[in-house]
């Protein structure tokens, strides 16, 4: 269901790129990170780069809500991670829900 707040329809909020997160909260272990944040998921992958090469999480990142997302974050994720292995999954019968998977082989 669609939700809506009334308004101008913007709204400031403050946000923390993952790589800070981790670090500010000492996190030891990363093991997976999911995204669909609405076609800023290269933005965010890249706010996330020490910590996937640190920690080598299982990837599921949403590729389809700008074209050349299929294109840009395979080629990031293998640039910053060349042993990640990427499998493209798709659950619906149009473009949308398409997702990036990668793992390293023994995180299969």
């Amino acid at each position: 269901a669609s939700r809506s707040l009334p308004g101008t329809g913007q709204e400031s909020v403050e946000t923390i790129t993952i790589d800070d997160y981790v670090a500010s909260t000492g996190l030891s272990k990363v093991d997976f990170i999911k995204m669909d944040v609405e076609g800023g998921e290269l933005q965010a992958l890249k706010g996330a780069e020490q910590t996937i090469r640190q920690h080598r999480p299982k990837l599921a990142i949403s590729v389809y809500h700008q074209p050349q997302d299929l294109f840009e974050i395979p080629g990031w994720i293998t640039r910053v991670c060349p042993e990640y292995r990427l499998h493209l999954d798709h659950y619906t019968l149009f473009a949308e829900e398409t997702v990036l998977y990668a793992s390293t082989r023994g995180n299969m």
